[in-house]
């Protein structure tokens, strides 16, 4: 809180008065409620970007194509599949992986994996990762090659 003259009688007022404790004039330096109310905006909007970055759990990273961590997120994802549910199917096996795109944001990574499943029969998928409702704010889907 700071003390500046009155524009009306020059008396030292608060910035924080609504008008002058000597005279009535209205303080012309306080101010205005349009900007106070866009700070405390920016400040929501702020903390919601925050929040929406805490979400996604540091635990859930994002690995690269040839770390354990992605083929055990590809076999969970496969085995959870409709279609491997479907026909009963689960992966036994993690034959070959390899990168086919990669850069610095999660979403440009693409990885192939070939793999072998219950039934013996041999499949290759291209996987990579989304940003997305749920899964901790990451998602990650595959198709076949």
């Amino acid at each position: 809180m700071a003390l500046i003259s009155c524009h009306e009688c020059g008396s030292q007022i608060s910035t924080e008065a609504k008008t002058c404790p000597h005279c009535g004039a209205k303080n012309k330096s306080r101010p205005p409620l349009v900007r106070k109310s866009l700070l405390i905006l920016g400040v929501i909007i702020i903390g919601g970007f925050a929040y929406v970055a805490s979400t996604i759990d540091p635990a859930y990273s994002i690995p690269e194509c040839q770390e354990d961590a992605f083929k055990d997120q590809f076999m969970e994802l496969y085995n959870n599949g409709p279609y491997a549910q479907q026909f009963n199917l689960h992966v036994i096996d993690i034959k070959n992986v390899k990168d086919i795109t990669t850069g610095s944001e999660m979403i440009d990574r693409r990885c192939e994996i070939t793999f072998e499943l219950s039934n013996q029969e041999i499949g290759t998928h291209v996987v990579h990762y989304e940003y997305a409702e749920g899964r901790n704010g990451i998602l990650i889907k595959g198709s076949p090659k």
